[in-house]
């Protein structure tokens, strides 16, 4: 049971064979599973989702934020309080109330820290009243504009059922841009092409599962704004990539395969 916090995370295992004798690496594979299981049904969701593992996401996009709850115990709940601590990134003038299950008060401290009070609700337990024992909050807010991309934004919130200890919601991020990738639409067929490690330090070791390596082969590392970095042709496989001199952050790995179509995998550096 990995627990609200990994639900939807996407694990990954790598096996890699290296030479006995020379070191040299022979072969490497790379299956993805994402996480699934059941879970109390209070969570956290954030729109737009962003695009990728990293959920590259625009910096003047609105972002959505809804928080759902449900009383699951065996008696009515008097009150809820959800407690959310706004990014330290978000500009808190910007913050909006969307929509909400049940009439509600909301105060919003100079920290940042978010208190929606829903209180005299009268929840009734799942058992009773299904339908009836949901709630929901959902608001939006804003980026500040004078913040340095790429950065991450994160969320989560605790909601208080009464005097019980908090249920913590899953953790939703967002990776925020000033542009998004130019070929991100065209990112398909992933299976084919396997790489590791992922986020990678210093070497990328990549292998193409289903293309002849004997053909015309080209592999690029683009950076989120589109621009080629580095350009090879003509490689062994499995190929290794020297990533030493790039800086921190998010690029993308492009192979062309003669008049074959184009492959793309999203690859995090960080040194």
């Amino acid at each position: 049971m990995p627990g609200a916090s990994h639900i939807g995370d996407t694990l990954n295992f790598y096996l890699q064979v290296n030479d006995q004798q020379s070191g040299s690496l022979l072969c490497s594979t790379q299956i993805s599973n994402i996480v699934s299981c059941s879970y109390d049904p209070n969570d956290k969701e954030v729109f737009p989702p962003g695009v990728g593992p990293d959920n590259l996401t625009l910096s003047s996009d609105e972002l959505k934020y809804t928080i759902r709850f449900q009383n699951t115990g065996n008696d009515t709940a008097l009150v809820v309080h959800i407690f959310d601590q706004l990014d330290a990134q978000l500009n808190l003038n910007t913050f909006r109330i969307i929509s909400y299950s049940h009439p509600v008060t909301v105060d919003i401290n100079s920290k940042g820290l978010m208190r929606c009070s829903f209180n005299h609700i009268m929840l009734p337990d799942s058992g009773r009243n299904f339908l009836g024992s949901e709630g929901y909050f959902k608001y939006s807010i804003h980026a500040k504009s004078s913040i340095p991309l790429p950065v991450v934004v994160y969320n989560q919130a605790d909601i208080y059922f009464d005097y019980n200890l908090p249920v913590v919601t899953n953790q939703v991020f967002n990776t925020l841009v000033d542009h998004l990738p130019i070929s991100v639409q065209s990112i398909t067929n992933t299976k084919t092409v396997s790489l590791y490690p992922n986020p990678v330090v210093d070497k990328l070791y990549f292998s193409l599962d289903d293309l002849n390596a004997g053909n015309d082969i080209t592999f690029s590392i683009i950076d989120i704004e589109g621009k080629f970095i580095q350009v090879y042709k003509d490689q062994k496989f499995p190929a290794e990539f020297n990533c030493k001199t790039l800086s921190d952050g998010v690029y993308f790995l492009k192979v062309d395969s003669g008049n074959g179509p184009s492959y793309f995998r999203f690859v995090k550096l960080t040194h």
